[in-house]
């Protein structure tokens, strides 16, 4: 979902002329702004989308007491916002105000794209922001998922293919799958199946050189040397969940 483009202009056009053509913050390249973030996300992340803004190609901002942190990209005169301000819920209203007020002194829009419920709940009503729906976010609890199997013959079906094909699913230790070359040659495998390049803002490809507080559960095939496919997990700590960051197939994996 996209949240919060303003319908209208906050300032002249000679002030956008003049206004500074740079980022509110140039993209992160300190180590200690980056573990300030990581420490925010870990306290206060409830969107789903609260880790990704650790990131390559996300720029950073931090309010002005370091108690808040918001991930985003600029596009044209409009700083692309990564879901929503991770903070306490208690300083939402104050930190977004703040992050607008810098980026109109810039000569910059806002808009949030996925910004959640939380957020939505407190622009709804105010009509300097506009909304557009773009799609649902699916989510399940874990706890119910042999049930839903259950009930589904065609997953069981699915299931018992990859078992025939001798598949097995381990979870590796995050120290064994940052830039592991069998992940490697698995995620370029898949990368070469796509057409298009990657888009990078919230889909980003490159996670294995960052893993920290990620999982990842890796198959392997009989016959096959090394990893077929694998899947990482970020999380969305606030909320004790995770998120399917990434599914990658490499060309040997079964259905």
């Amino acid at each position: 979902m996209v949240r919060g483009m303003r319908k209208e202009s906050f300032m002249t056009r000679d002030r956008w002329l003049t206004a500074t053509e740079g980022p509110i913050q140039p993209p992160l390249s300190n180590p200690a702004e980056y573990a300030r973030a990581r420490e925010l996300v870990i306290q206060y992340g409830w969107n789903s989308t609260a880790y990704q803004i650790l990131n390559p190609g996300i720029s950073l901002w931090f309010s002005e007491g370091s108690d808040a942190v918001i991930g985003y990209v600029e596009f044209g005169r409009t700083l692309v916002v990564a879901g929503a301000p991770v903070c306490d819920i208690t300083r939402l209203d104050a930190v977004t105000e703040e992050f607008t007020r810098a980026a109109h002194e810039r000569g910059r829009g806002v808009c949030y794209f996925g910004a959640g419920d939380r957020l939505e709940t407190r622009y709804a009503a105010n009509k300097r922001w506009s909304r557009v729906l773009l799609g649902a976010q699916p989510s399940w609890d874990p706890h119910e998922w042999r049930t839903a199997v259950g009930q589904r013959s065609s997953v069981r079906a699915q299931f018992n293919r990859a078992r025939n094909k001798g598949v097995r699913i381990t979870e590796w230790e995050s120290e064994r799958a940052e830039n592991n070359p069998q992940l490697r040659r698995c995620l370029a495998e898949w990368l070469s199946t796509r057409n298009l390049p990657p888009l990078h803002f919230l889909v980003e490809p490159e996670t294995l050189s960052r893993m920290h507080d990620r999982r990842v559960f890796v198959a392997t095939r009989d016959g096959f040397d090394g990893a077929i496919a694998f899947t990482v997990l970020s999380p969305v700590p606030a909320r004790n969940g995770w998120l399917f960051e990434q599914i990658v197939r490499g060309h040997n994996a079964t259905n």
